[in-house]
């Protein structure tokens, strides 16, 4: 098994670079993704990239995973607390109004497999 702290750095790093094609890389196809109580959830990673595109290129151009304020790993998962957060280029329902800043904790539980892809990423806050 691969350094799982270090391998969800990388999907961190891709995230705020914007880097789509490296984040394809490091996902499974057939991901499993929900931020629970925001009320989205996706089963497939094309679905899920679509979605960051949309959030990075219209609603949130600036958005970004800050450092985290704890990191906790165990076999094959990794919790990460951290803040989110940006700009609002536009309305974003369960996030904010256009132009207003947006800053949310969420707390990150990723999973991954054997081959070191991200196999299940569910964010709460």
């Amino acid at each position: 098994m691969k350094d799982v702290v270090e391998l969800s750095n990388g999907i961190v790093r891709a995230y705020n670079a914007k880097d789509f094609a490296k984040l394809r890389e490091l996902m499974h196809p057939d991901l499993d993704f929900a931020h629970v109580n925001r009320g989205f959830a996706y089963r497939k990673r094309e679905d899920l990239v679509q979605i960051l595109e949309l959030f990075a290129n219209q609603l949130v151009p600036d958005r970004r995973m800050k450092e985290p304020e704890r990191v906790l790993s165990q076999k094959d998962t990794v919790v990460r607390v951290a803040a989110w957060g940006g700009t609002a280029a536009a309305d974003v329902p369960g996030f904010g109004k256009a132009g207003d800043a947006i800053e949310i904790v969420i707390c990150s539980v990723m999973r991954f497999d054997d081959a070191g892809l991200l196999v299940e990423w569910k964010d709460y806050g």
